[in-house]
Parts: C-alpha cells; structure tokens; sequence
C-alpha cells in the first residue's frame, strides 16, 4: 500500500495510507453526554512530508472517539474523497476525506520513531489546505 500525497490525493484512494496525529479533542457541555466528542483537531502527513491540520466533523469524532487518543500516531487506510460541496459544512474545504465502512485505523504510535516538524512542508497553492473529515458508515 502506498502513501498518498496530499497534493495529488485520488477520488478512489482505496490503495493509498496517510498518517494522522490526534492533536486536540472537544468534549460535549452536554451533562447528559460528558464524555461525547464533538470535534477533533488532526495533523495529516503524506510521504512527502507535506502537513495538513484538519478539523472533523461531529459524526466522526463520536464514532471515533472511543478509538483515539490525543498524541497517539495513526494510518488511516481505505478512505475515499469526495467533492467539498457534497459535504456538510464545508465551507473553504477543498477535499473532503470520506471514511466508509472499509475504513482502516491503526495506532503506530509504539512502532513510530517519531517526526519533527522540521522536515515538513506547509501545503502551498497547489496542495490541499485543509481536510474535513466525514463518517459515511451510517445509514
């Protein structure tokens, strides 16, 4: 499986692998559901080194919220993109990562050495600023 460049990501990126890094989480003020995502905050690195923060939709963090952990080092595998203007709220997005129910999760942090911002390239013109993040595994 190869690593995608977030500049030239696919529409169908079946056999493509970014990493993720959890870098923030919200929690609901909702007293009735305390421990309820509504946001995540994500650093994406292609194989490049090119970065990209993205902010998820609320669908995403509550179906994912039991699975990350602020810090920890993921890939994200069997993915799909999708026009911004089929997705909800995408305002100034330019792709929108889809997760589908083929979607791959894994935790690398243990197996990581680790990065330094260092060597990363900011998004310019022609990379993707920012990703939205949608869960389509529901009905």
């Amino acid at each position: 499986m190869a690593s995608c460049l977030l500049s030239t990501l696919p529409d169908d990126p079946r056999d493509c692998a970014l990493q993720l890094r959890l870098l923030h989480a919200w929690k609901s003020g909702d007293p009735s559901v305390p421990d309820q995502f509504f946001a995540f905050s994500t650093l994406w690195v292609d194989a490049s080194g090119t970065f990209i923060e993205g902010i998820s939709h609320r669908s995403f963090a509550e179906a994912l919220s039991g699975c990350l952990s602020i810090g920890s080092l993921y890939v994200i595998r069997e993915f799909a993109m999708c026009d911004p203007q089929a997705s909800f709220r995408a305002c100034n997005f330019h792709r929108c990562l889809v997760i589908t129910p083929a979607t791959k999760l894994e935790d690398v942090t243990a197996s990581s050495i680790g990065f330094t911002t260092k060597s990363f390239q900011k998004g310019g013109i022609t990379t993707v600023q920012k990703v939205t993040i949608k869960d389509h595994r529901r009905g």
